[in-house]
């Protein structure tokens, strides 16, 4: 007797044939592998630069404090605001020069 099956699912196709005479005399399996289409998806996603906010004491050798408020945005500006001793007000802004 021979006998032919096939299996198939969504990937491959599989052939078996048998042949038999009460014993097995022969067997062969052969397969086809179907083409599909991999859809891969190549991003990285970055965190978002943080916004901070210091608060500070500067001195200097006369024993001057100045106290001082820094803010720090998304773009790596930082402005500042101080007042010292003497009710002097100081503002300012760094920009960065290396990124």
């Amino acid at each position: 007797k021979e006998f032919n099956q096939n299996f198939t699912d969504t990937f491959q196709s599989i052939d078996v044939y048998t042949k038999t005479r009460g014993d097995l005399l022969a067997q062969t399996v052969s397969y086809k592998t179907f083409e599909r289409e991999i859809i891969y998806k190549d991003t990285v996603i970055l965190p978002k630069p943080r916004r901070t906010i210091h608060l500070g004491l500067e001195g200097n050798n006369k024993l001057d404090f100045k106290a001082g408020l820094l803010f720090t945005n998304r773009k790596k500006t930082i402005y500042s605001i101080g007042i010292d001793l003497d009710k002097n007000i100081y503002g300012g802004i760094y920009i960065p020069i290396f990124k």
